[in-house]
């Protein structure tokens, strides 16, 4: 499978051929989606991040079909993931619903304030299914070395 490095607009490596390989572009978006989320080659980016720049070359470097697949399949907040919604609170990803992979289930963990995490008491924790509580959203995830990264807000906000 020499292929696995090449794009659909022909970006990739080592030929800079079009992809059209369906077993090849499968492992290209796998291999890119790994590449990105491993901090050890860099910064690391969030899985959230990865998708993101995944779909957003939909089309571009990757097969549109394959990229739907391939979303749909992994999970942008796997339990036990640390995030931030928008009451500034901390939150640990405790299940993920696979039709709803945006909105998981969480239980608090803590407030942000001033910068810092001030953890909650035992009776102050409870769970909340972001599917049914849609006031709340997810504006943040803390990364593997305990940084806090804030997604972009968008201009209209």
């Amino acid at each position: 499978m020499a292929q696995h490095h090449e794009r659909l607009d022909k970006t990739g490596f080592p030929n800079a051929i079009k992809l059209s390989n369906d077993y090849a572009q499968i492992i290209s978006i796998v291999s890119f989606f790994d590449y990105l989320t491993q901090p050890f080659r860099g910064e690391g980016y969030l899985p959230s991040e990865a998708l993101e720049l995944i779909m957003g070359n939909s089309g571009l470097m990757f097969d549109q079909e394959i990229v739907k697949a391939f979303v749909k399949k992994v999970m942008p907040y796997p339990p036990g993931t640390l995030v931030l919604l928008s009451n500034d609170i901390v939150c640990a990803v405790k299940s993920v619903e696979p039709n709803f992979v945006l909105r998981p289930v969480v239980k608090t963990y803590g407030l942000l304030k001033d910068g810092k995490i001030v953890k909650f008491a035992p009776n102050q924790i409870e769970e909340i299914d972001l599917v049914k509580e849609l006031s709340l959203t997810i504006i943040g995830q803390i990364n593997s070395k305990g940084e806090l990264k804030r997604f972009v807000k968008p201009d209209f906000m």
